[in-house]
């Protein structure tokens, strides 16, 4: 998620020195033009950009902006849907809203098969361990 951010503004704030081997010149000036995991504010201007990306397409996709807004923490969601049928739904959205950001949604888990067959073997993920708060694959 981290690299589809781009970071216009704060360009030179977000550097890095190379000069490979030979440290008898003086070093290459890089610059990162995306958000880099690691920066200290990474996770809140992640967490603002998405939000901001969904406020802006909540009218076309009010499930997932809803999921996206309360459930919701950098790109990680959890919720819940009162029958199967909405639930492929939010699947449906969540997958086209982050699709229109250049990100995909993926980690996908269910309690009902009929659910899982809807969403692709790629997408889905092979258990969640909720005490540790992270899906393994």
């Amino acid at each position: 998620m981290y690299l589809r951010i781009g970071i216009p503004s704060s360009r030179p704030f977000h550097c890095f020195l190379w000069r490979d081997v030979d440290q008898s010149r003086p070093p290459d000036v890089y610059q990162f033009i995306s958000l880099i995991f690691g920066v200290n504010s990474c996770h809140y201007q992640a967490q603002f950009v998405s939000q901001k990306h969904v406020r802006k397409n909540q009218e076309h996709y009010p499930k997932a902006a809803e999921t996206t807004l309360e459930s919701t923490y950098i790109d990680d969601s959890m919720d819940s849907s009162p029958s199967k049928e909405e639930y492929v739904k939010l699947y449906e959205e969540l997958s086209a809203l982050w699709g229109f950001a250049g990100m995909h949604a993926r980690k996908w888990l269910s309690n009902s098969e009929q659910v899982l067959k809807k969403i692709p073997e790629e997408d889905g993920a092979a258990e969640a361990d909720l005490n540790r708060g992270i899906c393994r694959q």
